[in-house]
């Protein structure tokens, strides 16, 4: 992909480009809507809105979003170092070291994880790394971008949801305030 179109693309994304009279991240947020749902009745997600959950699965979970938030952060250091169009590959690093690394490395931190390849992820926490791998691995950097939007928005939505900010959450109460940051 050219340096024009990659610049164009992001460009769509950042300024409010409108496809069927919507910007595009919301246009491809709303694609999302299934998967939304989907997330929204989870048995996880209920059962901490419902202060239900097995403090065990809880952990488990915890476990698994460490090895995911270093795995998205090794798939972005990926898709930067393949681009040399600099608007996407200091999106990626500026990125990567703001968000993911503080938070990957305080999540191994906090669960004694000292090597990340050990721990074996559920199926569906491993099919979306492996995607998100895959993206960085093969397709023009620019799509990584593009595919970590519905993530990112994800787990605002679910708070706004929830009930976040109005009512407690017992003792996930901390973590869902952090994590799910409602309106």
């Amino acid at each position: 992909m050219n340096t024009f179109l990659i610049s164009l693309l992001i460009g769509l994304a950042v300024h409010g480009f409108l496809i069927e009279g919507q910007e595009l991240t919301d246009y491809l947020w709303d694609q999302t809507k299934d998967e939304r749902q989907a997330a929204l009745d989870s048995v996880f997600v209920k059962a901490i809105s419902n202060v239900t959950l097995d403090p065990v699965e809880f952990g488990a979970y915890l476990v698994q979003d460490a090895i995911y938030l270093y795995s998205v952060k090794k798939s972005m250091d990926m898709a930067a170092s393949r681009t040399n169009e600099e608007t996407v590959k200091g999106f990626l690093q500026n990125y990567a070291s703001r968000r993911y690394t503080s938070l990957y490395t305080n999540a191994l931190k906090d669960w004694h994880i000292q090597d990340p390849n050990s721990i074996i992820l559920g199926n569906e926490c491993q099919d979306y790394v492996d995607h998100l791998f895959n993206v960085a691995e093969t397709m023009d950097p620019v799509y990584f971008v593009v595919a970590n939007i519905p993530c990112e928005k994800l787990w605002p939505w679910i708070g706004e949801q929830i009930g976040v900010g109005k009512k407690h959450f017992g003792i996930y109460n901390k973590w869902v305030e952090e994590n799910w940051p409602g309106s």
